[in-house]
Protein backbone atom coordinates (compact mmCIF):
# COMPACT_ATOMS: atom_id res chain seq x y z
CA UNK A 1 0.00 0.00 0.00
CA UNK A 2 1.40 3.38 -0.95
CA UNK A 3 1.18 6.48 1.17
CA UNK A 4 -0.11 9.86 0.05
CA UNK A 5 2.44 12.64 -0.19
CA UNK A 6 0.77 15.29 1.96
CA UNK A 7 2.83 18.16 0.56
CA UNK A 8 1.85 17.25 -3.03
CA UNK A 9 -1.79 16.89 -1.98
CA UNK A 10 -1.69 20.41 -0.50
CA UNK A 11 -0.29 21.80 -3.76
CA UNK A 12 -3.02 20.16 -5.82
CA UNK A 13 -5.77 21.13 -3.38
CA UNK A 14 -4.60 24.75 -3.48
CA UNK A 15 -4.43 24.68 -7.28
CA UNK A 16 -7.93 23.21 -7.50
CA UNK A 17 -9.29 25.88 -5.17
CA UNK A 18 -7.64 28.67 -7.16
CA UNK A 19 -9.00 27.32 -10.45
CA UNK A 20 -12.49 26.95 -9.03
CA UNK A 21 -12.46 30.56 -7.86
CA UNK A 22 -10.94 31.79 -11.12
CA UNK A 23 -13.52 30.01 -13.26
CA UNK A 24 -16.41 30.43 -10.82
CA UNK A 25 -16.90 26.66 -10.79
CA UNK A 26 -19.59 25.10 -8.66
CA UNK A 27 -18.88 21.82 -6.93
CA UNK A 28 -21.68 19.35 -6.25
CA UNK A 29 -21.49 16.13 -4.26
CA UNK A 30 -24.18 13.76 -5.51
CA UNK A 31 -25.23 10.67 -3.57
CA UNK A 32 -25.67 8.13 -6.35
CA UNK A 33 -25.15 5.02 -4.29
CA UNK A 34 -26.82 3.85 -1.11
CA UNK A 35 -29.71 5.17 0.94
CA UNK A 36 -31.84 4.18 3.91
CA UNK A 37 -29.17 2.61 6.07
CA UNK A 38 -25.96 0.60 5.85
CA UNK A 39 -25.52 -2.36 3.52
CA UNK A 40 -28.03 -5.03 4.45
CA UNK A 41 -30.56 -2.47 5.68
CA UNK A 42 -30.73 0.22 2.99
CA UNK A 43 -30.89 -0.07 -0.78
CA UNK A 44 -29.34 1.31 -3.95
CA UNK A 45 -30.75 4.57 -5.24
CA UNK A 46 -32.78 3.90 -8.40
CA UNK A 47 -30.82 4.71 -11.55
CA UNK A 48 -33.58 7.04 -12.77
CA UNK A 49 -33.02 9.22 -9.69
CA UNK A 50 -29.24 9.00 -10.05
CA UNK A 51 -29.49 10.21 -13.64
CA UNK A 52 -31.84 13.02 -12.64
CA UNK A 53 -29.51 14.19 -9.84
CA UNK A 54 -26.44 14.16 -12.08
CA UNK A 55 -28.34 15.87 -14.89
CA UNK A 56 -29.59 18.77 -12.77
CA UNK A 57 -26.10 19.24 -11.28
CA UNK A 58 -24.35 19.21 -14.67
CA UNK A 59 -26.88 21.61 -16.15
CA UNK A 60 -26.44 24.14 -13.37
CA UNK A 61 -30.04 23.82 -12.23
CA UNK A 62 -29.22 23.65 -8.50
CA UNK A 63 -28.05 27.25 -8.18
CA UNK A 64 -31.39 28.56 -6.90
CA UNK A 65 -32.65 25.35 -5.27
CA UNK A 66 -33.53 25.60 -1.55
CA UNK A 67 -30.89 24.18 0.80
CA UNK A 68 -30.12 23.41 4.42
CA UNK A 69 -26.75 22.98 6.11
CA UNK A 70 -25.67 19.51 7.25
CA UNK A 71 -24.78 19.86 10.95
CA UNK A 72 -21.72 17.59 10.83
CA UNK A 73 -20.24 18.04 7.37
CA UNK A 74 -21.30 21.67 7.00
CA UNK A 75 -22.27 21.33 3.33
CA UNK A 76 -25.37 22.90 1.88
CA UNK A 77 -27.82 20.15 0.94
CA UNK A 78 -30.56 20.72 -1.64
CA UNK A 79 -33.91 20.04 0.04
CA UNK A 80 -36.23 19.81 -2.95
CA UNK A 81 -35.97 19.50 -6.70
CA UNK A 82 -38.45 18.30 -9.35
CA UNK A 83 -38.09 14.66 -10.46
CA UNK A 84 -36.15 13.72 -7.31
CA UNK A 85 -37.96 12.57 -4.15
CA UNK A 86 -37.17 14.97 -1.31
CA UNK A 87 -36.23 12.10 1.01
CA UNK A 88 -33.33 11.14 -1.28
CA UNK A 89 -31.90 14.64 -0.99
CA UNK A 90 -31.59 14.31 2.80
CA UNK A 91 -29.73 11.04 3.46
CA UNK A 92 -30.36 11.27 7.21
CA UNK A 93 -34.09 11.19 6.65
CA UNK A 94 -34.01 7.88 4.78
CA UNK A 95 -32.57 5.95 7.75
CA UNK A 96 -35.10 4.42 10.15
CA UNK A 97 -32.49 4.27 12.92
CA UNK A 98 -31.47 7.91 13.49
CA UNK A 99 -28.89 6.96 16.15
CA UNK A 100 -27.21 4.66 13.58
CA UNK A 101 -27.06 7.38 10.92
CA UNK A 102 -25.63 9.76 13.48
CA UNK A 103 -22.93 7.24 14.47
CA UNK A 104 -22.08 6.64 10.79
CA UNK A 105 -21.90 10.37 10.02
CA UNK A 106 -19.55 10.90 12.95
CA UNK A 107 -17.45 7.86 11.97
CA UNK A 108 -17.00 9.40 8.52
CA UNK A 109 -16.37 12.93 9.79
CA UNK A 110 -13.98 12.09 12.63
CA UNK A 111 -10.92 11.13 10.50
CA UNK A 112 -11.28 14.30 8.42
CA UNK A 113 -11.57 16.40 11.56
CA UNK A 114 -8.46 14.78 13.07
CA UNK A 115 -6.49 15.22 9.83
CA UNK A 116 -7.33 18.92 9.61
CA UNK A 117 -6.42 19.33 13.28
CA UNK A 118 -3.10 17.51 12.72
CA UNK A 119 -2.15 19.84 9.85
CA UNK A 120 -3.87 22.98 11.18
CA UNK A 121 -0.70 25.04 10.96
CA UNK A 122 -0.31 24.08 7.29
CA UNK A 123 -3.82 24.78 6.00
CA UNK A 124 -5.75 27.99 5.53
CA UNK A 125 -8.32 29.30 7.97
CA UNK A 126 -10.99 28.55 5.34
CA UNK A 127 -10.03 24.86 5.32
CA UNK A 128 -9.92 24.69 9.12
CA UNK A 129 -13.36 26.33 9.30
CA UNK A 130 -14.81 23.94 6.69
CA UNK A 131 -13.67 20.77 8.48
CA UNK A 132 -16.43 18.37 9.51
CA UNK A 133 -17.51 18.67 13.12
CA UNK A 134 -18.38 15.35 14.73
CA UNK A 135 -21.06 15.78 17.38
CA UNK A 136 -22.85 13.78 20.01
CA UNK A 137 -26.21 12.06 19.58
CA UNK A 138 -28.98 14.22 20.96
CA UNK A 139 -27.48 17.52 19.82
CA UNK A 140 -29.00 19.66 17.06
CA UNK A 141 -28.57 17.08 14.27
CA UNK A 142 -31.75 15.75 12.74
Amino acid sequence: MSSIDVSTSRVYAKLLGEQMVKHKAACRLVNTGWTGGPYGVGSRIKSTYTRAMVSVALNGLLTDAPTKTDPIVGMETVTTYPEIPDELLDPRGTWQDQAAVHRKANALADPFHKSVAQFADQVSADVRQAAPRPETVGSSAT
